[in-house]
């Protein structure tokens, strides 16, 4: 089933956006974000599910390789300037 896209003012969406990343961050970034986000959610998928552990004997982890390819894909095409962006001052420290 397929939905309409919510009606959400670009102020709403910028307030959110700033919020969470703050106000350094440029649209292009956050688009680049999104865009990697929902154009690979098999990648997003195999890492939640190294997180959880259906069997006994599986390993569980944190941090998978999927996740950790995905965001060094990232970075590269981003570039360190743009990355920076993505974190407040305490969370690069």
């Amino acid at each position: 089933m397929q939905q309409s896209f919510p009606n959400v003012p670009f102020s709403t969406f910028s307030d959110t956006i700033q919020l969470i990343f703050g106000s350094n961050i440029s649209l292009a970034t956050v688009l680049a974000v999104s865009f990697t986000s929902f154009e690979n959610t098999d990648l997003l998928n195999l890492h939640f599910r190294q997180q959880q552990r259906i069997c006994g004997n599986e390993n569980k982890v944190q941090i998978s390789g999927w996740i950790i390819a995905l965001s060094n894909a990232l970075v590269k095409k981003l570039g360190n300037k743009r990355t920076d962006t993505l974190f407040s001052k305490n969370e690069l420290a």
